[in-house]
Protein backbone atom coordinates (compact mmCIF):
# COMPACT_ATOMS: atom_id res chain seq x y z
CA UNK A 1 0.00 0.00 0.00
CA UNK A 2 1.18 3.40 -0.94
CA UNK A 3 -0.30 5.75 1.63
CA UNK A 4 -2.34 4.89 4.84
CA UNK A 5 -4.43 6.90 7.05
CA UNK A 6 -5.43 6.51 10.37
CA UNK A 7 -8.88 7.65 11.93
CA UNK A 8 -10.25 6.98 15.49
CA UNK A 9 -12.66 4.26 14.25
CA UNK A 10 -11.54 3.56 10.41
CA UNK A 11 -8.18 3.44 8.45
CA UNK A 12 -8.28 4.05 4.62
CA UNK A 13 -5.45 3.01 2.37
CA UNK A 14 -4.57 3.92 -0.98
CA UNK A 15 -2.72 2.43 -3.37
CA UNK A 16 -3.10 3.77 -7.53
CA UNK A 17 -6.22 3.91 -8.10
CA UNK A 18 -7.73 1.71 -5.69
CA UNK A 19 -8.76 2.65 -1.98
CA UNK A 20 -9.42 0.33 0.63
CA UNK A 21 -11.50 1.77 3.90
CA UNK A 22 -11.28 -0.81 6.87
CA UNK A 23 -13.85 0.16 9.68
CA UNK A 24 -11.52 -0.70 12.85
CA UNK A 25 -14.24 -1.13 15.99
CA UNK A 26 -13.86 -4.65 16.08
CA UNK A 27 -14.69 -4.82 19.80
CA UNK A 28 -18.41 -3.45 18.72
CA UNK A 29 -18.59 -5.34 15.40
CA UNK A 30 -17.59 -2.27 14.11
CA UNK A 31 -21.47 -0.54 14.70
CA UNK A 32 -21.58 2.85 13.74
CA UNK A 33 -22.18 5.42 15.80
CA UNK A 34 -22.32 9.56 15.73
CA UNK A 35 -18.55 9.68 15.45
CA UNK A 36 -18.38 6.75 12.50
CA UNK A 37 -20.56 8.53 10.75
CA UNK A 38 -19.03 11.74 10.89
CA UNK A 39 -15.65 9.93 9.72
CA UNK A 40 -16.80 8.13 6.90
CA UNK A 41 -18.72 10.96 5.78
CA UNK A 42 -15.70 13.36 5.65
CA UNK A 43 -14.01 10.15 3.76
CA UNK A 44 -16.46 9.48 1.14
CA UNK A 45 -15.37 13.85 0.42
CA UNK A 46 -12.05 13.21 0.31
CA UNK A 47 -12.51 10.01 -1.83
CA UNK A 48 -14.95 12.06 -3.68
CA UNK A 49 -12.32 14.85 -4.63
CA UNK A 50 -9.81 12.45 -5.73
CA UNK A 51 -9.08 12.01 -9.44
CA UNK A 52 -6.36 9.38 -8.76
CA UNK A 53 -9.13 7.25 -7.03
CA UNK A 54 -11.42 4.93 -9.28
CA UNK A 55 -12.30 1.96 -7.00
CA UNK A 56 -13.41 2.38 -3.10
CA UNK A 57 -13.78 -0.89 -1.23
CA UNK A 58 -15.15 -1.33 2.10
CA UNK A 59 -14.67 -4.04 4.75
CA UNK A 60 -14.90 -4.31 8.30
CA UNK A 61 -11.79 -5.51 10.61
CA UNK A 62 -12.54 -8.39 12.81
CA UNK A 63 -15.11 -11.18 12.57
CA UNK A 64 -18.37 -8.44 11.41
CA UNK A 65 -18.11 -5.99 8.46
CA UNK A 66 -20.69 -3.54 10.27
CA UNK A 67 -23.76 -4.56 12.69
CA UNK A 68 -25.30 -1.26 11.82
CA UNK A 69 -26.26 1.14 14.05
CA UNK A 70 -24.38 1.30 18.00
CA UNK A 71 -28.04 0.21 19.68
CA UNK A 72 -25.85 0.46 23.45
CA UNK A 73 -24.69 4.43 22.25
CA UNK A 74 -28.92 4.91 20.99
CA UNK A 75 -30.08 3.26 23.99
CA UNK A 76 -28.14 5.57 26.71
CA UNK A 77 -29.36 8.31 24.31
CA UNK A 78 -25.89 9.37 22.34
CA UNK A 79 -27.18 8.97 19.02
CA UNK A 80 -28.39 12.25 17.22
CA UNK A 81 -31.35 12.18 15.64
CA UNK A 82 -29.53 13.87 12.40
CA UNK A 83 -27.74 10.42 12.29
CA UNK A 84 -31.21 8.93 10.89
CA UNK A 85 -31.51 11.65 8.00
Amino acid sequence: MEKMFNYELMRLEKEGKLAWLTFTRENQLNAMNNAGVDQINRIASTLRDDPNVRVVIIRGAGRAFCTGIDLKELAAGGIELDYHH
